[in-house]
């Protein structure tokens, strides 16, 4: 990431959605910021986006959804959580943020697709976030404090 460009969030994206949004919830209690799921405001923008979807179409859902991101990519002092999917279609959006990859180790504690989908799905997270941060347990408090510790090598 170029250190001249104004930082104005912070994304979490990893493989596993659900801690993933844990540990924004708490990182923005520690660090007082804002923070929202991406995936969460794109569902509550389309009310019901499989009725939208079947009713107006992949065009329009797709504009849709690209506004929403467009707009949570304009937040300031938001720490946000996004899917794999909307990540990989949206993260060019995300250039004034700082990217950290949550990669969770192979575990039956955490919800990963298959080992060669995995793969390619954690190598295009590595070359598109600014760190990586290797989680081996949900140990919510301790990852933050990870983050944190590695913000403050970056900022």
């Amino acid at each position: 990431m170029d250190k001249k460009k104004e930082v104005i969030n912070i994304l979490l994206v990893s493989l596993d959605d659900r801690f993933t949004k844990n540990v924004v919830e708490n990182l923005a209690d520690i660090l007082d910021m804002y923070n929202c799921d991406c995936k969460d405001l794109v569902v509550y923008d389309l009310i019901d986006p499989k009725d939208i979807l079947e009713k107006c179409g992949i065009d329009y859902f797709k504009k849709r959804e690209k506004a929403v991101l467009e707009n949570c990519a304009s937040y300031h002092d938001t720490i946000m959580s996004i899917d794999y999917d909307l990540f990989k279609e949206y993260h060019d959006l995300f250039k004034n943020s700082i990217v950290v990859f949550l990669n969770c180790k192979s575990s039956q504690n955490f919800r990963v697709p298959s080992k060669i989908d995995r793969v390619n799905r954690e190598n295009f997270l590595r070359k598109n976030s600014t760190f990586e941060i290797y989680v081996e347990r949900k140990v919510t408090r301790k990852v933050c404090n990870m983050i944190i510790d590695k913000l403050k090598e970056i900022i």
